[in-house]
This record gives C-alpha cells, sequence and structure tokens, in this order.
C-alpha cells in the first residue's frame, strides 16, 4: 500500500512540473497570465433610430417558426394552459406610438380544454409586452 501511495507522490511530483514547463498555456485563454493581448477591434455600434431610442430595439424574429420571443413569453403567462399555446405565425413589427406592433396568430387551449385559434395585435417596448388587442 505505501509503495503504491510512493509511487503515485512520485509521479505527480514528476509529471506536474514537466506539464507546465511543456504544455505552455495559451495566454489569450489564460485568466492567470497578466500579459498585455492585442485586443481586436470592436465593430462600430449600430446607430439607433429616434424609436429604437424611445421604445426599445426593435424586436427580432425568430427564424425558426416567425415568431417573437416576447410573444411567446405574454401568451404563456396568460393562458389558462402554457403548454398548449403554439404560435402559428407573425407578421413585421410596425412603428406606432407607444412601441413596436406585430401580429401574431396562436393556438391555445380554453377553458374546456379545445384548441382555439386567435388573432391579435401585440405591443411591444423594451423587450416586453405591454398589452394586446384583437386583430380585426
Amino acid at each position: 500500500m505505501k509503495d503504491r501511495l510512493r509511487f503515485w507522490v512520485m509521479m505527480a511530483v514528476i509529471f506536474v512540473p514537466f506539464a507546465l514547463v511543456v504544455l505552455k498555456p495559451d495566454p489569450e485563454l489564460s485568466a492567470l497570465s497578466n500579459k498585455p493581448t492585442a485586443s481586436k477591434p470592436k465593430p462600430p455600434k449600430k446607430e439607433l433610430t429616434l424609436h429604437e431610442k424611445k421604445y426599445g430595439e426593435k424586436p427580432k424574429r425568430s427564424a425558426w417558426d416567425g415568431s417573437y420571443y416576447e410573444v411567446e413569453r405574454h401568451l404563456e403567462l396568460v393562458a389558462r394552459d402554457p403548454r398548449s399555446v403554439d404560435v402559428i405565425g407573425c407578421t413585421e413589427p410596425v412603428t406606432v406610438d407607444e412601441g413596436w406592433e406585430v401580429r401574431c396568430d396562436y393556438r391555445a387551449a380554453n377553458g374546456f380544454g379545445g384548441l382555439v385559434r386567435e388573432s391579435k395585435w401585440f405591443r411591444i417596448a423594451f423587450g416586453k409586452v405591454q398589452g394586446m388587442r384583437d386583430a380585426k
């Protein structure tokens, strides 16, 4: 037992310094390195429009199903059965006086458990749905 322990201690004493010398860590990846590194030039910031400054960035549409994250989260918060919410599709954002509006069609379970299809306008500002109204 003592021989095995002595063997592994000797291996650690030999291997650790060898690994530190031969396998030098990449200074860009090492948080312990104090050497100054050349920084990459940052891409220029996108100039915000007046509407974006006032109400936040334009909502981004999902490439997967054409929905908006903000709308899906809002529907899951207000739905009777959040797991039943299925956004079918949404329009491009339109600027309005209080932010951005998108029209979305979705399915969700009603009080009896049956799926109903609805179409509503959602007003979005600063990444949150501020209100919704029927689309007629």
